[in-house]
């Protein structure tokens, strides 16, 4: 089992899976509660990356903290795909998808291939320059979710 407190590029960049076991919780965030105080600090933190730092500023901002992940690698060998158990973390990963996917769509409506390309990457698994057919999708929610 593995404890981390990783970036979402370390979360989401290699072909991998995550996957909500049946004894977890269904998906219950929601507007008020998370996802308007999550969707805040990203436009804050995107105001400061805009910036200029001032002269005397020389160091980046200090990253925002999302919380833990607890996750127990299930990988078989052979697999091209990492496999995750998602034990703790999985309303914040099932977030993040969602929100990655939503940047995503904004990028194709405005015709942004390139930006388009980058995000998918972060919700779908690429083979080979191919979407892997054994595990498309970056996370595996439950059935009702």
């Amino acid at each position: 089992m593995e404890t981390t407190m990783p970036t979402i590029r370390g979360l989401f960049a290699d072909a991998r899976v995550y996957i909500i076991p049946n004894y977890q919780r269904t998906y219950v965030w929601n507007e008020f509660d998370q996802w308007e105080p999550l969707w805040l600090d990203v436009v804050n933190i995107a105001d400061i990356l805009m910036e200029p730092p001032p002269a005397y500023q020389q160091e980046p901002p200090k990253p925002h903290f999302l919380g833990a992940a607890v996750l127990k690698e299930i990988t078989k060998p052979g697999d091209d795909v990492r496999s995750f158990v998602v034990i703790d973390g999985q309303q914040r990963l099932t977030t993040l998808q969602l929100f990655l996917a939503a940047v995503g769509n904004s990028f194709g409506e405005h015709e942004l291939a390139t930006l388009l390309a980058t995000v998918r990457s972060f919700t779908i698994n690429w083979i080979a320059g191919q979407m892997s057919g054994e595990e498309p999708n970056k996370l595996k929610p439950l059935a009702g979710d």
